[in-house]
């Protein structure tokens, strides 16, 4: 499978461009338990991402991640979206074909990440988009974490309906119309 990946240590600051590597590698193996393989149609991008390549992820001081090496490269990235190849025995709620979208724990639980042709995921870290849904697999992937964020501060907050709206529109608003068919905004 193809990746982007890091074999030769994390990167120095300022250097995850041109440090970073494309090739082939092993692909991950088959589905266990509740854990779902996905094609990745589509990542993206973000700060975590960086500080994750350059093992500086949570300030540098909690999510030190092994040293890359060419036996076990390190494969970044966190978000993606993408259609389900192959599932674990103990999965409910996914199927081969589903089309999905989500953000791979690749700091805490120390997985591959989502710069790759296919990724492992745990069922309960995938987000099922529904059929006939008209989103894009660049926007999926673009937007997984601003949703991921804002259904974490809603479930801490306790909002009325009204404030979800506006939290749901403000972290992204195609998804503020999928959920509430609805968008709401402040500017």
């Amino acid at each position: 499978m193809k990746a982007l990946f890091l074999k030769n240590g994390w990167c120095t600051p300022g250097t995850v461009a041109d440090t970073i590597l494309f090739g082939k590698i092993e692909p991950p193996p088959t589905p266990t338990k509740d854990y779902v393989l996905i094609d990745v149609k589509a990542t993206s991008i973000n700060v975590d991402d960086v500080a994750l390549c350059q093992d500086s992820a949570g300030g540098g001081w909690f999510f030190h991640g092994k040293t890359p090496t060419s036996a076990e490269p390190f494969i970044g990235g966190s978000e993606y979206a993408g259609v389900v190849r192959q599932v674990g025995p103990k999965v409910k709620r996914l199927k081969v074909g589903d089309v999905v979208c989500g953000v791979q724990d690749i700091a805490m639980s120390k997985s591959a990440g989502t710069w790759a042709e296919q990724t492992l995921a745990p069922e309960s870290h995938v987000i099922r988009i529904p059929d006939g849904c008209d989103i894009t697999f660049m926007e999926a992937a673009a937007s997984v974490m601003a949703v991921l964020l804002s259904g974490d501060m809603y479930q801490r907050a306790k909002l009325d309906e009204v404030s979800q709206k506006k939290m749901f529109g403000g972290g992204c608003l195609w998804w503020s119309w999928y959920i509430f068919n609805e968008i709401v905004t402040t500017a």
